[in-house]
């Protein structure tokens, strides 16, 4: 129990205060051609980010468009995420993309196709 503690102290030790209204969770959808998909998982999306709001969390949901051809980007705004471009189509990059963009200090990657219950 003891190294578990001090572990824990060492992870915590740049850890800034948590306060109410500030980006702490960043929901990170990479998507390649998910427009047909994107509506259902960003409503699930939306439905968790009202949960965490709820708790007194802030939140904000991120598509990664990793060079699609559909209507990836236009889909994902229309349903209210921010939207940044990966050119390097690679579900990694699009992943990496999304996460420099995030502002939360919690990250959660969830597939286009998923929906988070």
């Amino acid at each position: 129990v003891k190294n578990a503690s001090e572990n824990s102290r060492k992870l915590n030790r740049g850890a800034r205060p948590v306060t109410l209204g500030q980006v702490l969770i960043s929901i990170v959808i990479p998507a390649f051609n998910e427009a047909k998909y994107l509506p259902v998982s960003l409503e699930a999306a939306h439905r968790s980010r009202a949960v965490l709001g709820q708790a007194g969390w802030t939140s904000e949901v991120i598509v990664c468009d990793n060079n699609s051809t559909d209507d990836t980007a236009v889909v994902a705004k229309d349903n209210g995420a921010r939207v940044v471009f990966e050119k390097f189509n690679q579900i990694a990059a699009s992943r990496n993309a999304a996460a420099r963009a995030a502002r939360g200090d919690w990250l959660v990657f969830v597939d286009a196709d998923t929906q988070v219950t």
